[in-house]
């Protein structure tokens, strides 16, 4: 059937506002606080990215082909605020020189307010000297972003291994996707306390709203089997060097070392973000 729009009173919630689509489509929707909902409505990567109103009753496709979008990531994701809506796209030329960023694959914000896209990663280019870090993206892995417009997501390193990026919209450069990408943690890294190194990443609801820039959250399995869920926090400029001596000269202002677990640095690695806190044995 065409997907329709119903109203049904059932339950101990009472009301619901349903949308009906037909069973072999995968929506996968994700909602923030105001009740907008977004989500790639159909299963092929062409199906447009939609955006609900809070009571489901009307949309707008916001990233289609119809506006330079050939492939559009599965699992695209609103924050809480409802600001900001993150998603993996392939942006098209003409359509890119338009709203001044590059075509090609990456991560994309579209702001619900301003009705704007930002591209805020992109695959490296052929160039030596760019700084740039992501070779390739994870299309259809979920990705997460916060109300302040930090987004984390996977991708592949310049090692070719798998690998947790952050990013902003509020960087400098955000609309060209190049030098505020930070590496947070890669297969092939070693985390301390914890046997071999990372073999794979999983994350969900990835990245919270605490001193905006967020804590990040993500599994990682290691090479001797055992899972574990690591976190990552923003390290202050004199954390890179007390981090690893076990101290904190700055009052744990911007940084928590309680745990001291120190860093776990692989090529690529910015320095800016190090591992704060693990919790071995994750399901």
């Amino acid at each position: 059937p065409t997907a329709t729009n119903i109203l049904v009173s059932i339950g101990p919630l009472g009301r619901f506002e349903t949308r009906i689509y037909p069973t072999n489509v995968y929506f996968r929707p994700s909602i923030a606080d105001n009740g907008l909902v977004v989500g790639r409505a159909g299963n092929a990567s062409a199906s447009p990215l939609r955006l609900y109103s809070a009571d489901l009753a009307n949309y707008s496709d916001v990233a289609s082909t119809a506006n330079g979008f050939s492939q559009l990531g599965q699992n695209p994701v609103i924050c809480p605020g409802g600001t900001d809506v993150a998603f993996f796209a392939n942006l098209s030329d003409p359509v890119a020189a338009g709203i001044n960023t590059t075509s090609g694959p990456g991560i994309f914000i579209y702001l619900t307010a301003a009705h704007e896209f930002l591209r805020v990663a992109r695959v490296r280019p052929n160039d030596p000297l760019s700084g740039e870090i992501i070779t390739d993206f994870s299309a259809d892995d979920r990705l997460s972003v916060n109300n302040s417009g930090y987004v984390v997501f996977l991708g592949y390193n310049q090692d070719g291994h798998k690998a947790l990026f952050r990013s902003s919209a509020g960087s400098q450069s955000a609309n060209t996707g190049s030098s505020d990408v930070l590496e947070v943690i890669a297969v092939g890294d070693t985390v301390t306390n914890l046997i071999g190194t990372v073999t794979s990443l999983a994350i969900w609801d990835a990245i919270n709203n605490k001193d905006q820039k967020g804590e990040i959250a993500v599994q990682v399995t290691m090479s001797d089997g055992t899972k574990a869920v690591v976190k990552a926090t923003e390290a202050c400029p004199a954390c890179r060097i007390c981090a690893q001596l076990g101290t904190c000269q700055v009052g744990l202002s911007s940084v928590d070392v309680k745990i001291g677990l120190g860093t776990a640095l692989g090529s690529g690695r910015s320095g800016y973000l190090r591992i704060s806190a693990k919790t071995p044995g994750a399901t």
